[in-house]
């Protein structure tokens, strides 16, 4: 799995020769998706598990599923299939039509429109 992530050549320094990254050579070489300062990382996580937590458990577990599914896949029209089906079974579920609603509403707040509602 480093090897996907990094690259062989990475993978083998940081095995063999014990090579380790901080927070930015961490993000750049895709082995975390952020680094921020330290003082700044408990509201980030705030931030980040509210986010989280405001999506519908039922899309969070078939997009966890979809993910993990897809990363098993070596064929892009497989992926695209089953990424596919995932998005369709979304598009029928009642939560979409409320979270397009509120962006929606959030975009043509940005424009200079009031949201309708």
């Amino acid at each position: 799995m480093l090897q996907r992530i990094v690259g062989p050549e990475t993978a083998a320094a940081m095995v063999l020769f014990g090579e380790r990254f901080d927070g930015a050579e961490a993000v750049e070489h895709g082995l975390a998706y952020r680094c921020v300062d330290d003082d700044a990382l408990l509201a980030e996580v705030g931030r980040m598990a509210a986010r989280a937590a405001s999506v519908p458990r039922e899309l969070a577990l078939r997009a966890k599923d979809t993910l993990g599914r897809v990363a098993t896949l070596n064929e892009h029209r497989a992926a695209v299939d089953l990424e596919l089906e995932a998005q369709i079974w979304s598009l029928g579920q009642p939560f979409f039509a409320e979270r397009l609603a509120r962006l929606r509403a959030r975009v043509s707040g940005r424009s200079g429109e009031k949201p309708a509602g």
